[in-house]
């Protein structure tokens, strides 16, 4: 369980970080 909300965790950083990305651009 704890595995699975760090992925979760994770993907949400990424997408967050995609977007920010596309902001700017």
């Amino acid at each position: 369980m704890k595995l699975c909300g760090m992925m979760i965790l994770e993907i949400v950083s990424y997408k967050r970080t995609l977007n920010k990305m596309n902001t700017i651009y």
